[in-house]
């Protein structure tokens, strides 16, 4: 049955159940909806048609995949110096797989993407810091910039945005998050600038051994986390790479708020000469000034000081060096003894060319003439002075340099042997002479190449003078003439001389032999003993000091060679060179009466020279 019918029904059994007007009124409302629903049963339907639909899906930004970073940290602690790369790193993919920008800007401002080329900073150009290469969706991109002292650099902080754009065509877009890193590769970067280098001086001359500084006029302008401060580096080249001196440093001063400082000890030794100094200040960043002044070269002088010599490394030395100063020419001069002494010079011993001590001087003297008695040509006397200046002392003299002595400009000494004769008067100093209680000295005195002395300097020791005993008799033969039996000279005439060759006053020793005809050699007459009438005994002879008569009580007898006769003759010691001292011994004899055979009688006579007592000098 068509479920009309049956609805009908059901609103039939409810209006029978209903009572009044509510009966009525459910009744109107099935009515109602009866017709409605039988209308509807008799009308037709319509056939459905299929339609397609069409949407185009618009082009999306690419998205981040790892946040822009600084790929290497510009932060206070590690800024860019000015000159230097600072450089971004980020990731994006784009879901169309298109490439994209990685675009850093100095505003937040929304960017422009460009079709087919790269995005734009909101603001233009201007606001733009770098932006990459086109890069494959899902690469890392690098964005990168060189910084400078000047615009747009001239901010220690600068604050950076990163965007990722797409170039798509016909619609680029660009991500609207941007990202400013995070840590220390984080915004802003730190751009570090040069500091201001306008004044440099330094306070030389100076000599070796002293401090040499330099004072700048620098600072630093950078202040950002804590203010920058600044070095002063003095190179001895050039040569200056990351804050080093790439020859060698004279100086580095300590960090400095402004205008460092920095000194120098001068070592010893150093060269008299004028020294490259080449400044060059860094800020602690190590980031290199830029004016005129970076690597001026502030050159000093190191001065020329006088050289010296040590009195205890002076000695005064015998002909083979060792012992004391001998004596051994009559007459003359002996030598060459030696000088030796080592020469300081805080410029050392080398000079720029050849040897830093140009000539020594000596002067050699007797202890009690003392040094300043023997310092000038006028003192000269070969007895106890050889003056330097003195032209009867100086061309005799020769001083040089030991060749290998000088180890080069390191060293400060070098050993220097001075060689000169002396004559054979100068005074004895060892025992039973008037000067035993001194000794010989000598006094250096050198020069370098450019004049500087050192003065005279005494030797802190000596050397005695030992005494030389030379002499000279210049006659061969004493004739007493012609004499008979039981005559003799008187008073006596015939004389010897004795001449004084060394450096002590004489007496002398004397002793004969018996005199015979047949006399051959010492003791020749005495074979077979004294025979009374050819023989003249040597007690016979007589000799003084002067011509007295033969009986007198001041001549003396001959003696033999076993117990010789001293005669205090008393010759003084010489003390001219060219005169030496002389006296005269006088000789008599007496013939006997028992000689019964004429003829020429011969014998031999010996005349030893010994040092007298010195209180006859």
């Amino acid at each position: 049955m068509p479920y009309q019918f049956g609805l009908l029904r059901l609103c039939q059994s409810a209006l029978q159940g209903g009572e009044g007007k509510s009966g009525a009124l459910i009744l109107a409302v099935i009515s109602a909806l009866l017709f409605t629903l039988l209308f509807d049963a008799n009308v037709p339907n319509a056939r459905a048609d299929d339609v397609t639909t069409s949407v185009t899906v618009l082009n999306t930004a690419p998205t981040w995949t790892v946040d822009a970073q600084e790929n290497i940290g510009s932060s206070t602690t590690t800024p860019t110096n000015s000159g230097s790369v600072v450089s971004w790193i980020g990731t994006a993919t784009d879901s169309s797989g298109d490439n994209y920008y990685l675009l850093i800007c100095k505003t937040s401002g929304t960017p422009t993407a460009n079709i087919s080329a790269a995005p734009t900073c909101n603001g233009g150009v201007a606001n733009q810091w770098a932006v990459s290469a086109s890069t494959g969706s899902g690469l890392q991109a690098t964005a990168a910039t060189t910084t400078r002292e000047t615009f747009p650099f001239q901010n220690e902080l600068n604050d950076w945005f990163a965007w990722v754009c797409d170039g798509n065509n016909p619609l680029p877009r660009c991500n609207l998050a941007f990202r400013q890193g995070s840590g220390t590769t984080s915004s802003p970067f730190v751009v570090n600038h040069p500091p201001i280098f306008t004044a440099i001086s330094n306070d030389g001359p100076v000599d070796p051994g002293d401090t040499m500084t330099w004072n700048s006029t620098a600072s630093d302008t950078d202040v950002a986390g804590v203010a920058d401060t600044v070095q002063l580096i003095v190179c001895r080249t050039s040569g200056f790479s990351n804050g080093t001196c790439t020859g060698g440093a004279w100086a580095t001063s300590t960090l400095a708020s402004s205008n460092p400082a920095t000194t120098t000890t001068i070592v010893i030794p150093t060269q008299d000469a004028l020294y490259s100094a080449f400044v060059f200040v860094i800020d602690n960043h190590g980031h290199s000034a830029t004016s005129t002044f970076q690597g001026f070269n502030s050159s000093f002088t190191v001065n020329n000081v006088a050289p010296s010599v040590s009195a205890a490394t002076v000695s005064l030395e015998d002909t083979d060096g060792s012992g004391n100063l001998t004596l051994v020419t009559p007459s003359a001069t002996t030598g060459p003894f030696r000088v030796r002494f080592t020469a300081t010079d805080n410029n050392s011993c080398q000079a720029t060319v050849g040897n830093e001590i140009a000539t020594a001087t000596i002067n050699v003297y007797r202890s009690g003439i003392t040094q300043a008695g023997c310092d000038s040509s006028g003192e000269y006397n070969p007895n106890n002075c050889y003056a330097s200046s003195s032209p009867n002392f100086s061309p005799f003299v020769s001083c040089t340099q030991d060749g290998a002595s000088c180890s080069g400009t390191s060293d400060t000494t070098s050993t220097w042997t001075c060689t000169f004769p002396l004559w054979y008067v100068a005074d004895p100093t060892d025992t039973a002479t008037p000067w035993t209680a001194e000794n010989w000295l000598t006094s250096v005195s050198i020069l370098d190449d450019d004049g500087f002395s050192s003065g005279l300097t005494e030797g802190s020791t000596g050397n005695e003078m030992t005494s030389f005993l030379a002499f000279n008799v210049t006659e061969t033969a004493i004739g007493y003439g012609g004499l008979e039996p039981g005559q003799q000279n008187d008073p006596l005439a015939t004389t010897t001389d004795l001449i004084a060759l060394g450096n002590i006053g004489l007496d002398q020793d004397l002793y004969g032999d018996t005199m015979c005809t047949i006399w051959s050699a010492p003791d020749s007459c005495d074979t077979n003993g004294i025979n009374p009438a050819n023989d003249i005994p040597v007690s016979n002879q007589k000799f003084a000091t002067s011509s007295v008569g033969y009986a007198s009580t001041t001549a003396f007898t001959l003696t033999g060679s076993t117990t010789p006769a001293e005669l205090l003759i008393r010759v003084p010691k010489t003390t001219a060179t060219s005169s030496p001292q002389e006296r005269d011994t006088y000789w008599g004899i007496n013939i006997p009466s028992a000689i019964t055979q004429a003829g020429s009688y011969l014998g031999q006579n010996t005349i030893t020279a010994k040092k007298s007592n010195s209180s006859f000098w």
